[in-house]
């Protein structure tokens, strides 16, 4: 059964993206956003976007070339998407309070030439003992989907 979605204009619409409807939001004051289902054993989605600066003629074209030339995690799944920006994916294994965590990880890249670059940074945090049940796995599975249409903002 599909899920009813609800869009994200994250910060007056810096990046626009889908969650599950039901799902809460969190805004920091000066940046980065929370979203996660109410409840006991939930993953959580965060957000922050990063904004930097390159050199004249330093920064590549599209955000796909740019995670290409990036990328020192050998590990890190990157892709095309549809807009031309790269997403790298990744597992982050770690631990807080003697819990081994799984943390998910998409970084969304987008250049706008001759020298901006935004990177979207995603992370999905759940326990390794849950991140083992059925329905995480269809959670990642949903995140990595809707992550895929990512809309950045036309005139950034």
């Amino acid at each position: 059964m599909k899920k009813e979605m609800k869009t994200i204009e994250y910060r007056g619409g810096v990046v626009r993206f889908r969650v599950p409807a039901h799902w809460k939001e969190e805004y920091e004051p000066e940046g980065g956003g929370t979203f996660y289902e109410d409840g006991p054993d939930t993953g959580t989605l965060r957000l922050n976007i990063i904004t930097s600066e390159a050199p004249q003629e330093r920064l590549p074209s599209t955000g796909y070339d740019f995670l290409r030339q990036e990328s020192a995690n050998r590990q890190a799944e990157i892709f095309r998407l549809p807009s031309g920006d790269g997403m790298k994916h990744y597992l982050k294994k770690t631990e807080e309070d003697g819990t081994p965590l799984d943390m998910y990880f998409w970084e969304i890249a987008h250049c706008v030439p001759p020298t901006t670059l935004y990177l979207a940074i995603f992370s999905w945090t759940v326990s390794t003992k849950q991140a083992k049940r059925p329905e995480y796995n269809e959670e990642i599975q949903m995140i990595m989907e809707e992550l895929k249409n990512i809309h950045f903002y036309p005139d950034l």
